[in-house]
């Protein structure tokens, strides 16, 4: 796959593509995936996101999910239990971590600080 073809597939802008990866914006997750798929990188994991940074990008994580999965990668999502992840993964895999929240009365999910 050509540079130009890379830039395509992650919808990287000419106006952002000579900055520092810091200096990206939103961009910045796509240029990052762009960088490791260039590199033959075929694992993707996020870090863990705040909600709010979801909701807004979910668009642009939807189209990295979907275009890396169709060239055999596999992306990673590791988010807390109430960040509302549909249409972004296939599969959802507790590892426990929920243990550590309980829901409120207006369905919101806090952190137990008291066991």
């Amino acid at each position: 796959m050509t540079e130009e073809e890379i830039k395509q597939h992650f919808h990287l802008t000419n106006e952002r593509y000579g900055r520092f990866l810091r200096q990206f914006s939103h961009e910045g997750w796509s240029a990052s995936c762009a960088i490791g798929f260039a590199h033959g990188k075929r694992i993707f994991c996020f870090p863990t996101l705040e909600m709010a940074l979801v909701d807004v990008s979910r668009r642009r994580f939807i189209h990295l999910a979907q275009f890396l999965k169709s060239q055999n990668a596999l992306v990673l999502f590791p988010q807390l239990p109430y960040v509302n992840m549909d249409g972004i993964v296939d599969e959802i895999v507790h590892v426990g971590r929920e243990k550590n929240y309980s829901m409120e009365e207006k369905g919101t999910w806090i952190w137990k600080t008291k066991p």
